[in-house]
C-alpha cells in the first residue's frame, strides 16, 4: 500500500468518527450527561476499558491482553497509522508482531460548544495513558473506567487575598487581588480587582502560558496580606512566584521577602535543578505540595508543625522530596496542603496525613500533639481523592461518596465547633469532584448541582442573602446551577459554567473575585466573570497536562486518539486479579531480639477464580523489629502491606486474685499480709521470667510497696487497687492493674477465756466488781466491751455479763456471795496457867473468834470451835472451857450466815510454859549433924524430902540436890563446917527452880571440934 494510500485511510478514519459523534450522543445521552464538562471525568469503580476498533478498516485485528486493548494490524498499516497518529501506551515489538499495548485510557467529552473548540458534536476532547485504567465515555457512551487523579478544581484557585485561573485556551494565568508582595505574578505589587497575566520568568513582558495546574496560598494568621501562587507546566516545570517566606520553594534567599514573577521550582537547597515532572501542586499560607508524574511528592514551606512530611520540623524553601518509604512504598495519586497539614491520596486508595492534629485533621481517631509520620487515616480504604482544609480534611471515595474529618462545623455531619478525629461520612453518594474552603466544603455532583456545608457568613455557600453564618449538614447551593467544576477558595467559592463562566460567591476583599462590583468581605450575589481569550478558539490545539495528547483531523476538529471507529465493539475484559479479603498489615511481636518469623497466605481471586499469589519477602522470612513491606503479586496485580514486629511487651500471667484474702493480721490495722499468698509473675519471649522485676505500686498515691519479707504491705479491709509494673531488656514495659480484696470473715476471740467471777459482798448493797476481759483477732489486740461495765455495783447474787469484742459476744457471771468474814486469829503464844489435868490453858478471856456478815452483821455468838485433829467441838470459855495443852493445837471456828453460807476460819493455839516451879525448903534452913570423933563411924546426912516443890499449883515429884542427899560426913560434909545443899526442881517445860538450905556437922559436947 502506498503511502498516501495508508494516509487517506487513516484521515477517513478520523472523519467517520468525527461525523458519528451527534447521532451516537442522542443514542445515550444518559451515559454522555454524567461526563459533560472539560477537565471532568467518570466516577465508576470499573477497571474495563472498552475499545472500539474498526478491525476491517485498519486491516488488522483487536484483543485483550493482560495489560489491556491490543490492536494488531499489518505492518504497513501500523507505520501509517503511528506516523499519522501519536500513539500512547506501551508499544510491542513491531518487528515481529506489530501490536500496540495500550494500558490505560483517560477521555473527557464535551458537548458541542464553539467555546471549547468542538463543532457540536459528542467528540472525544483528550485520551491519556497511565497506569490505571481510567477512561471516560467515546462519543457513544461505551468506555468507561475510573476517574482521573488529577482534580479539575486545579484550573482555578482562590485564596482569602487573590485568586487565579488557568485560561484553557493556552494555559495562561490570569490572577486577580492583593499584589502586596507580587502575588499577581505581574513583575509589580500593584493590586487589581480585575484579571490580569502572569508573566513568565525571566525578563520582559511574554506572558506565562502552558500552565497545566494552578495552586494560591495565604496565611490566613498573619496580619498583613502574603501568599504564594505556583503552577505546573506542560514542560513538567514548576513556577511559583509572590511571597518567599518558604512555601515558594525556588530556592531564592528569604532575604528577598518579594518575587514579583514567577520562577522556577528547585529542588536542592542551592537552586541548581529545577523541578521536571510536574503533575499537581496544591498550597496552603505555609505549605506548597507538588506532585510528579512518578507519584513522588516534593514539598516545602514553614514546617513548624511537620506539616511538610519530611520527619522535621526544619523550614525548607525548595522542595524537597518526601521519601517514598514514609509513605509505606507507596506513590501518591493526589495531594492537599492544609493550613499546618498535609494529606495524600496513595495508590492503594487510602490517605495518609501528616502535622497538626489539634482537631483531629489527621484522622487518627484521636487529636493530639502535631505528628511528623505520615499514617493512614482511620477507615479510608476506597479514595479516589482528598482534599484539605485549614482545620479539616475529606476524601472523595467511589461511589461519589464523601467522608470528611477534624474541624466539626466543616466536617457536615451536624456536630458542630468540636474535633472529630474519625471519618464521618457526609454523602452517600452522588458526588464527582469535591473542593474545600479555610472552613467550608462544597462538592459538585453528577447532576451538575453543587453541594455545600461548613462556614457560610461570606456568603461562600451560594445560599443567597442573607448569609447564614454556617451549614452544618449539606444542603444543595441554589446559586451554584450548571455546574461544569466547583473552586473553593478561604472564604469564597467559585463554579466554572459549561459555557466558560466563572461564578462566584463570597469574600471579595481584596478583588480576588475580579468582579466588576464594589470590594466587599460580604457577597451573597454571584459575581460573574468571563476568561478572557487570547485568540481563535474553534481549532486550536489545547495545552493539557501530560500524559493527555490531543490529536486534530484535517477539519482541526478534536478526537480522542484511539477511538478510530464505531463500526466494530471489541471489549477488552481488563480486570485485574484482586487478593480478597485485602491485603492488610500485620502486627506481631518479637519472639527474640532478632525479631519474629512471620507467616502469611494472602489470596486472590480473578473473576471468582484463585490466583497463585507471591510474596516478597516470602511467609515464614525472619522479620526484623520495627516495619518492612511485604510486595505482593497475583497476575498483574501487585499489592502491599507491612509486617510490623513490635518489641515484645512483658506479659503478665494470668495469676492475679480474684478471690478475696482473709484478713491475717491486726497491726498495724486489720488488714492482710500476702507474703506468701500471691506474687505477680511477668515473661516475655526475650528475658524469659521477668518476676523479679514486677515492681508494685498503689494507683490512689502512686506509691510503691513489696508485696513480701519483712516490709510487706498490709492490705486494709475492702479493695486496694494496685499496679504491676515490668520493664523488659529492650527497655519496654508493661503493667496490669489488679484489685485485692481483704476481708475479715475470722472473729475475735477472747484470750484468756471469759470466766465466771465469785466475789464476797463488802456491804449489803453487794460489792463493787472490777474486771479487764482481753480479745485478739488476726494476732493483735481488739477493743471490748462490756455490760455492765467494770466498777459496776453488783448486788448479792449472780449477775450475767455480757463482752463484745468486735463481731465476736461473750458472757460470764458475776456472782457476789454473802459470806462471813472472820477477824484474824491469834498470832503470840498463850501462857500455859493450869496443870490439871495437864499442864495448859484456858483462853477463856484471851481469846474469842470474831465473824460478821455484811448482810447479817456479828455473827461471833454463832461460833463454833472444833479441834481439826478430832474434830471434837469444844468450848473456849465458861466452866467447860477447853484447856489447851502445851505445844500447837489447831482449831476450826466455823458460822454460818441467815444465807446459809458457812465460812469457817483455821486457828492454831500454841500454849508455852515459861513459869518456873516453886521450890519450898521445909523445916529449918540448917540440919545440924553431929558426927562423933573416930573411931566412931561416919555419919550420912539423909535430906531427901527437904525441899518440896509445885508447878502450876501441882506437886513436881523430882528434885535433885547437890550434893545428893545420904552424902557421908566428913568426905562431903566436912565436920565443923556448914555445907550448902542445892535442891532443883524441873517442870515438864524444863523450867527449873531452886532452893538453899546448909547442914553443920559437930562434935558431940567435950569434942574438939578440929579433932578428927
Amino acid at each position: 500500500m502506498r503511502s498516501g494510500t495508508r494516509m487517506a485511510r487513516a484521515a477517513a478514519l478520523l472523519l467517520a468518527l468525527y461525523a458519528a459523534g451527534p447521532a451516537v450522543a442522542s443514542r445515550s445521552p444518559a451515559a454522555l450527561q454524567s461526563f459533560a464538562g472539560f477537565g471532568r471525568s467518570l466516577l465508576q469503580d470499573q477497571t474495563t476499558c472498552c475499545g472500539l476498533v474498526d478491525a476491517a478498516a485498519t486491516g488488522g485485528t483487536v484483543a485483550c491482553g493482560a495489560s489491556g486493548l491490543v490492536l494488531t494490524v499489518p505492518s504497513t498499516d501500523f507505520a501509517a497509522i503511528t506516523a499519522s497518529l501519536t500513539v500512547t501506551g506501551k508499544a510491542g515489538n513491531t518487528a515481529t508482531t506489530n501490536s500496540a499495548i495500550l494500558e490505560s485510557l483517560t477521555c473527557s467529552n464535551r458537548f458541542g460548544d464553539a467555546t471549547w473548540g468542538s463543532a457540536g458534536g459528542a467528540t472525544t476532547l483528550a485520551v491519556a495513558a497511565g497506569t490505571d485504567l481510567t477512561c471516560s465515555t467515546g462519543t457513544d457512551g461505551s468506555c468507561q473506567g475510573l476517574v482521573d487523579r488529577i482534580s479539575p478544581e486545579s484550573k482555578t484557585s482562590i485564596s482569602s487575598r487573590h485568586s487565579c485561573t488557568i485560561r484553557a485556551t493556552d494555559g495562561a494565568v490570569l490572577c486577580s487581588g492583593n499584589n502586596l508582595y507580587g502575588n499577581l505574578g505581574t513583575g509589580t505589587t500593584t493590586s487589581s480587582t480585575s484579571l490580569v497575566a502572569v508573566l513568565a520568568p525571566g525578563t520582559g513582558s511574554t506572558i506565562l502560558t502552558g500552565a497545566t495546574q494552578i495552586a494560591v496560598g495565604a496565611r490566613i494568621d498573619s496580619i498583613s496580606p502574603s501568599g504564594q501562587s505556583c503552577a505546573c507546566l506542560s514542560s513538567g516545570e514548576a513556577v511559583c512566584w509572590g511571597q518567599n517566606a518558604g512555601p515558594l520553594a525556588v530556592a531564592i534567599p528569604l532575604t528577598t521577602t518579594t518575587v514579583r514573577r514567577p520562577a522556577y521550582v528547585m529542588t536542592d537547597a542551592a537552586g541548581t535543578t529545577r523541578l521536571t515532572n510536574c503533575k499537581f501542586v496544591s498550597a496552603s499560607g505555609n505549605t506548597t505540595l507538588f506532585l510528579t508524574t512518578t507519584g513522588d511528592i516534593y514539598a516545602a514551606g514553614r514546617n513548624a508543625y511537620s506539616e511538610l512530611g519530611l520527619g522535621t520540623t526544619t523550614l525548607t524553601n525548595w522542595a524537597a522530596q518526601v521519601p517514598r518509604s514514609s509513605l509505606g512504598n507507596r506513590a501518591a495519586i493526589s495531594i492537599s496542603a492544609g493550613w499546618r497539614h498535609s494529606c495524600a491520596l496513595l495508590e492503594d486508595h487510602r490517605v495518609a496525613c501528616v502535622g497538626q492534629n489539634n482537631w483531629g485533621q489527621l484522622g487518627r481517631g484521636a487529636t493530639g500533639l502535631p505528628q511528623s509520620n505520615w499514617a493512614n487515616v482511620v477507615g479510608i480504604t476506597d479514595a479516589i481523592d482528598v482534599k484539605c482544609g485549614e482545620v479539616s480534611t475529606c476524601a472523595l471515595r467511589q461511589g461519589g461518596k464523601v467522608s470528611c474529618w477534624g474541624y466539626g462545623l466543616a466536617v457536615g455531619n451536624g456536630a458542630g465547633v468540636v474535633a472529630v478525629p474519625t471519618p464521618v461520612e457526609v454523602l452517600p453518594g452522588g458526588a464527582i469532584s469535591l473542593s474545600v474552603g479555610d472552613r467550608h466544603v462544597c462538592a459538585l455532583m453528577s447532576d451538575s448541582s453543587v453541594t455545600c456545608w461548613g462556614n457560610g457568613a461570606n456568603g461562600q455557600l451560594g445560599a443567597g442573602a442573607p448569609a447564614p453564618p454556617n451549614w452544618p449538614n449539606p444542603q444543595t447551593s441554589p446559586q451554584f446551577v450548571g455546574a461544569d467544576s466547583i473552586h473553593a477558595g478561604s472564604l469564597s467559592t467559585c463554579i466554572i459554567t459549561g459555557l466558560g463562566k466563572r461564578i462566584c460567591t463570597g469574600s471579595n476583599a481584596y478583588g480576588q473575585l475580579a468582579s466588576s462590583t464594589p470590594i466587599a468581605s460580604i457577597n451573597t450575589s454571584p459575581l460573574e466573570t468571563v476568561i478572557p481569550a487570547s485568540g481563535p478558539l474553534a481549532g486550536s490545539t489545547f495545552a493539557l497536562p501530560p500524559p493527555f495528547v490531543v490529536v486534530s483531523d484535517a477539519a482541526n476538529a478534536p478526537v480522542c486518539l484511539l477511538q478510530l471507529s464505531v463500526k466494530v465493539d471489541a471489549t477488552c475484559d481488563n480486570t485485574p486479579p484482586v487478593f480478597d479479603p485485602a491485603l492488610a498489615d500485620l502486627n506481631v511481636d518479637s519472639t527474640t531480639a532478632a525479631g519474629a518469623v512471620v507467616t502469611y497466605d494472602p489470596t486472590a481471586t480473578n473473576d471468582g477464580v484463585p490466583v497463585t499469589v507471591t510474596c516478597t519477602p516470602a511467609s515464614g522470612t525472619q522479620f526484623a523489629i520495627g516495619t518492612t513491606p511485604v510486595t505482593c503479586t497475583a497476575g498483574v496485580t501487585t499489592g502491599t502491606f507491612n509486617v510490623i514486629v513490635a518489641v515484645a511487651a512483658p506479659a503478665f500471667a494470668a495469676n492475679a486474685p480474684t478471690t478475696p484474702f482473709e484478713a491475717n493480721t491486726n497491726t498495724p490495722y486489720d488488714g492482710a499480709n500476702l507474703d506468701g499468698l500471691y506474687a505477680p509473675s511477668a515473661s516475655d519471649p526475650i528475658d524469659g521470667d521477668l518476676s523479679a522485676s514486677i515492681e508494685t505500686f498503689l494507683v490512689s498515691n502512686d506509691q510503691q510497696i513489696f508485696l513480701s519479707g519483712v516490709e510487706a504491705y498490709i492490705f486494709p479491709l475492702g479493695s486496694t487497687q494496685i499496679k504491676n509494673t515490668v520493664t523488659n531488656s529492650l527497655g519496654v514495659s508493661s503493667e496490669e492493674f489488679v484489685t485485692i480484696v481483704v476481708v475479715d470473715t475470722t472473729p475475735p476471740v477472747f484470750d484468756p477465756a471469759l470466766a465466771n467471777i465469785n466475789v464476797a459482798a463488802t456491804s449489803a448493797a453487794g460489792a463493787v466488781v472490777t474486771y479487764a476481759p482481753t480479745a485478739t483477732n488476726n494476732g493483735g489486740p481488739v477493743a471490748v466491751t462490756c455490760a455492765p461495765t467494770s466498777g459496776s455495783q453488783f448486788a448479792i447474787g449472780t449477775t450475767l455479763v455480757t463482752c463484745t469484742a468486735g463481731v465476736t459476744t461473750g458472757t460470764f457471771n458475776v456472782t457476789v456471795t454473802s459470806s462471813p468474814t472472820f477477824a484474824p486469829g491469834p498470832t503470840s503464844p498463850f501462857q500455859a496457867t493450869t496443870s490439871t489435868p495437864y499442864v495448859g490453858t484456858s483462853v477463856a478471856g484471851l481469846y474469842a473468834p470474831s465473824a460478821s456478815d455484811p448482810k447479817d452483821g456479828d455473827l461471833s455468838a454463832s461460833i463454833k470451835t472444833f479441834l481439826v485433829s478430832t474434830n471434837q467441838q469444844i468450848s473456849l470459855s465458861g466452866a467447860s472451857a477447853y484447856i489447851f495443852p502445851l505445844g500447837s493445837t489447831q482449831i476450826k471456828n466455823t458460822v454460818t450466815n441467815s444465807f446459809g453460807v458457812t465460812a469457817e476460819q483455821l486457828v492454831t493455839i500454841v500454849v508455852v510454859d515459861t513459869t518456873k516451879p516453886v521450890v519450898t525448903v521445909t523445916g529449918e534452913s540448917e540440919i545440924l549433924v553431929t558426927q562423933a570423933a573416930p573411931p566412931a563411924r561416919l555419919k550420912t546426912v539423909d535430906y531427901a524430902d527437904k525441899c518440896k516443890a509445885t508447878d502450876l499449883g501441882k506437886p513436881i515429884n523430882t528434885i535433885t540436890y547437890s550434893p545428893p542427899s545420904g552424902s557421908q560426913v566428913g568426905t562431903v560434909f566436912p565436920v565443923g563446917q556448914t555445907t550448902t545443899v542445892t535442891c532443883t526442881a524441873t517442870d515438864a517445860a524444863g523450867n527449873t527452880a531452886t532452893g538453899t538450905f546448909t547442914v553443920r556437922v559437930r562434935r558431940p559436947p567435950g569434942q574438939d571440934d578440929d579433932r578428927k
